[in-house]
């Protein structure tokens, strides 16, 4: 489970309290190039947090970054991960398109490969749907570096009928570790909650059932199989 700690800092508690795997982010959310969500480095934020957490970093950064712009996410990347390793704990690093721009062909592998020749390696990499072409790469790229990393991949707020594709080209990916997908599921519902089209009971249940039906995706997708997500 990963959530906000500042606005979601009840959530979290209990969750820890309860014993799930949880993580929570630790940059400022929208930062570009990543700035940490409190004061100090991120060796003293993460020494504070309970050492059952992973920590999750967002990047917005794309192969065309100038070269001050690249250095900065080099050295944020850099910093987190010195940091993780001295304390014990589990990264994952999310990389996302930056406003204005977009990936090509071959953009996500080369980044990830340039990351992790430079001694980077989390736990996971959340990364947005990928081409079978890009899947391909980023299995090779991870293979150069004899890197143990796997992938959660991200749903982008797309469609959720798109997900049979995304899903089918990612499941049996030895280096899949599973999907991490929001808008797509709670959106909609909780567009019509707020405007009073639908009930708490309602959007629970459509949100419950959108979930269920990824699951189920996802598990037939790695069997070979396609279960044919609905709207």
């Amino acid at each position: 489970m990963l959530v906000d700690p500042i606005t979601g800092a009840s959530v979290l508690a209990e969750a820890t309290a309860r014993g799930y795997r949880v993580g929570a982010p630790i940059e400022h959310a929208g930062s570009r190039p990543t700035v940490w969500i409190g004061d100090g480095s991120a060796y003293e934020q993460i020494l504070v947090r309970p050492a059952r957490w992973f920590v999750k970093a967002l990047f917005r950064m794309h192969p065309d970054d100038a070269g001050p712009m690249m250095a900065a996410h080099e050295g944020r990347m850099r910093e987190l991960q010195h940091a993780c390793d001295a304390l014990g704990r589990e990264l994952m690093i999310e990389i996302v398109e930056p406003e204005g721009m977009s990936f090509g062909e071959g953009d996500l592998p080369r980044l990830v490969h340039a990351a992790a020749a430079d001694g980077i390696e989390p736990r996971w990499w959340k990364l947005p749907p990928l081409s079978a072409s890009d899947w391909s790469g980023l299995e090779a790229a991870l293979d150069d570096v004899r890197s143990d990393a796997r992938i959660i991949v991200l749903g982008g707020g797309q469609d959720l009928r798109s997900f049979d594709e995304t899903f089918a080209i990612a499941a049996r990916s030895p280096r899949a570790a599973g999907f991490a997908v929001g808008r797509s599921i709670f959106v909609d519902a909780m567009n019509a909650f707020f405007a009073g089209t639908a009930t708490r009971e309602e959007i629970v249940e459509q949100i419950v059932d959108r979930y269920s039906q990824l699951i189920a995706a996802w598990q037939g997708a790695a069997a070979g199989e396609t279960i044919g997500v609905r709207t």
